[in-house]
């Protein structure tokens, strides 16, 4: 599937339409992405805008964040928007560099294993405690209510 859009193709109130699978090795190797990507998109032109709604599900391997083991982790967007001014785009607009960057954003900071890595224990020592807080001297204004 090829992710152009021929802008002077649409006209006002017309929608084009990208819906199926393609590889992921437009999205490069790092983080690890499976192998495909199911992908719809929609685009139309409204005044002076090209209007384009991305929805995408694929999944990539990320690094437990306690033990860095590869954990499968599931990437989903739905209802992400972009718009473009078409005095600013060629004949052509090739939507996969956007596409890449919202997967990449879409990715999470931290992951675990298993929802909860079986090595968390042996760093438990490691991590810092929350210290206690004092509560006598906060006052709660509507604790009575």
């Amino acid at each position: 599937m090829e992710l152009k859009i021929y802008v002077d193709r649409l006209k006002e109130g017309q929608e084009e339409v990208f819906e199926g699978t393609l590889p992921t090795s437009f999205l490069g190797t790092d983080p690890l992405f499976q192998e495909t990507l199911f992908l719809s998109a929609k685009a139309c032109v409204t005044g002076d805008l090209l209007i384009l709604k991305l929805e995408a599900q694929t999944a990539a391997f990320l690094p437990c964040s306690i033990c860095n083991e590869q954990v499968l982790v599931p990437l989903e967007l739905t209802d992400v928007y972009h718009d473009k001014d078409l005095k600013e785009i060629p004949s052509v607009f090739d939507f996969s560099d956007l596409l890449r960057e919202d997967l990449l954003l879409g990715l999470p900071h931290f992951t675990e294993c298993k929802g909860n890595c079986p090595e968390r224990q042996s760093i438990k020592n490691y991590l810092k405690q929350a210290p206690e807080q004092d509560t006598s001297s906060v006052q709660f204004p509507f604790s009575n209510l």
